[in-house]
């Protein structure tokens, strides 16, 4: 039987580096700066129409780039 973990959830730590404009930087710093990119947007476009959509749309495209190469990154692809 398996037992149900209660409490607070474990810290993972993932180590390595992952590519951002150029530089290499931590997974947990990746993850930051990816929630501060995508979160105000989303958060934005629930509430928004019309030009300031597109305005928000375009951060979420620029954070899924970010996240697509990362996962490349890390798979070893070259390829889309």
């Amino acid at each position: 039987m398996k037992k149900e973990y209660k409490g607070r959830p474990r810290r993972l730590y993932v180590q390595g580096s992952l590519p951002w404009q150029g530089e290499l930087i931590s997974v947990k710093e990746f993850l930051n700066r990816l929630n501060k990119l995508v979160r105000p947007p989303v958060q934005q476009m629930w509430h928004c129409e019309g030009d300031l959509f597109v305005s928000e749309f375009q951060k979420l495209s620029e954070g899924i780039h970010r996240l697509h190469e990362a996962v490349k990154g890390l798979d070893g692809d070259t390829d889309d």
